[in-house]
């Protein structure tokens, strides 16, 4: 097992993420999401091969909007529905909509959890794994059959675990000079360790976060990929100093959360949504007194800004998602996952068009070009 430590000082990232385009020698690609909430809205990306289905919800299936698509393994979409003591996966046929099962053990039995930290998907075994909030973690097929238990020494704590079966798991564990980042394969066993000095991962200050199949992290304006014990820097996500550091994280919390909310309402916060898929990167975050959130998707090589699209939660078209024709209806939706060059996001029954008692969602996909 290898094990990387590395000191990362406050100042000097400070000084990295500052540099970001104006050098003109970046390394990286800079996100400009400072720039991009001054700008008006902008869609450049052509949606295209636009692709929808109603799902069969209507009885025991029935979910509300804190549902997730976890994955897709040939025509079998799964998704993950929980709060309000529901913690499952659905299972649906993409192309006809047809709910296909559950897997939900929420229970304290042998194979069964309180609540999920994360689904991994093996589309090769066509299987999933369900990891929990304590150290184990259980495989099922997608017939629901319990296939094996994962009992591991892992470390459980406030940052869920990121990454994939594939390119590795990752752990986050707080000491008193900074943190360490234990790194597991698909069967929980540790293989590497990322340990980083002087820096603090909090909520707001910094994010562990999954990059495609690879688990990344964010540090001030910095992201890095966690590749097997080493940091590796990917982009720059320039905030224009408006950026919660640790120290302005430890602020916020003794503030009365009134005042604290109007104060983070000041800086741009992330969202944990980072999603790459072939030359784009969509990012989420939130910025300004009104918590607007925006959408935005950057050219991933050279981090040219594609689409940028505010949204207000309000009836205004313009700040709804991204407009998706289909069949003379205009659907305002909200891309949070992508999969061999599609894009799919979740449709609320409000949206569904001709919804009637047999759905209370639907799935629309399509891809985005230039």
């Amino acid at each position: 097992m290898k094990k990387t430590s590395i000191f990362v000082g406050l100042l000097g990232l400070l000084s990295l993420a500052s540099c970001g385009s104006k050098s003109g020698h970046q390394d990286v690609p800079v996100y400009d999401l400072d720039a991009a909430t001054k700008a008006p809205r902008i869609e450049k990306l052509k949606v295209g091969d636009v692709r929808f289905t109603a799902l069969d919800t209507v009885s025991n299936a029935m979910f509300g909007e804190r549902a997730t698509i976890e994955g897709i393994i040939g025509d079998t979409l799964i998704l993950r529905d929980y709060g309000d003591g529901i913690d499952r996966l659905l299972l649906f046929n993409l192309p006809n909509g047809k709910l296909l099962g559950e897997i939900n053990h929420m229970g304290q039995g042998p194979g069964e959890y309180t609540w999920l930290d994360n689904v991994y998907i093996d589309r090769n075994a066509q299987e999933v794994v369900l990891n929990t909030p304590y150290p184990v973690a259980h495989r099922y097929t997608l017939s629901d059959s319990l296939v094996t238990t994962y009992r591991h020494n892992m470390p459980i704590t406030k940052q869920l675990t990121k990454g994939s079966l594939e390119k590795g798991i990752n752990f986050y564990e707080e000491n008193e000079d900074g943190f360490i980042i234990r790194q597991a394969n698909g069967d929980f066993i540790q293989t590497d360790s990322i340990v980083v000095n002087d820096y603090t991962l909090g909520y707001l200050s910094g994010q562990l976060v999954n990059f495609g199949d690879e688990g990344a992290i964010t540090m001030v304006d910095t992201l890095y990929v966690l590749k097997p014990g080493r940091l590796e820097k990917a982009a720059i996500l320039n905030r224009g100093g408006k950026t919660i550091t640790p120290e302005i994280e430890k602020e916020l919390k003794g503030m009365p959360i009134d005042d604290r909310r109007e104060k983070q309402g000041e800086y741009i916060n992330l969202l944990g949504t980072l999603i790459p898929e072939g030359n784009l990167v969509m990012v989420a975050f939130s910025y300004g007194a009104d918590e607007a959130i925006y959408m935005d998707f950057f050219r991933k090589d050279d981090g040219e800004l594609l689409t940028h699209i505010p949204m207000h939660w309000g009836e205004d078209e313009d700040t709804k998602g991204m407009a998706v024709e289909y069949e003379g209806s205009t659907l305002y939706v909200r891309p949070m996952f992508a999969q061999d060059g599609r894009w799919y996001a979740i449709v609320p029954e409000s949206q569904v068009p001709g919804a009637d008692t047999d759905s209370n969602a639907a799935i629309i996909s399509f891809t985005l070009t230039e």
